[in-house]
């Protein structure tokens, strides 16, 4: 009964233009939900509290270092 009630309800608000800023503001949304577009400042996108870790653990530890930045 659900999933029925759930496909007449997209039948009737997808597919229509007066519907068109609905999604493009859920498109928005969703993209922000997953981080997607919003890494542009250093200091939000967890970068600067990963170098900050990495340079804990070798202040701890003795010995030639290899440290790997492999990016997106």
């Amino acid at each position: 009964m659900l999933k029925q009630s759930l496909h007449y309800i997209a039948h009737l608000i997808t597919g229509k233009r007066r519907h068109q800023p609905f999604f493009e503001r859920l498109h928005r949304f969703s993209l922000k939900g997953m981080n997607i577009g919003e890494g542009a400042l250093f200091a939000d996108d967890g970068e600067l509290a990963a170098l900050r870790h990495v340079r804990t653990m070798l202040e701890k530890s003795e010995g030639p270092y290899i440290v790997f930045d492999v990016g997106a």
